[in-house]
């Protein structure tokens, strides 16, 4: 089955085309030779204690599985 191209040729494209497409990030990406990598990080510690980050972060993390990165 031939793929069916992301970009066509002699078009114009807005920051806001790519979030339109009916193609996946990581298929847009690709087309730039891109790769799309879901990872966590560490922001800088403010040493604000915040109650009950340990939970809102654990429940964060379980939900991103089931978050789409595609537009509707």
């Amino acid at each position: 089955m031939k793929k069916v191209p992301v970009l066509q040729p002699n078009h114009s494209y807005t920051f806001r085309s790519y979030f339109e497409m009916a193609f996946e990030p990581e298929d847009i990406l690709a087309e730039f030779g891109y790769a799309f990598k879901r990872s966590s990080f560490n922001l800088q510690k403010s040493g604000i204690e915040l109650h009950k980050l340990a939970n809102l972060k654990s429940r964060i993390e379980e939900s991103l599985p089931y978050i789409s990165t595609r537009s509707p």
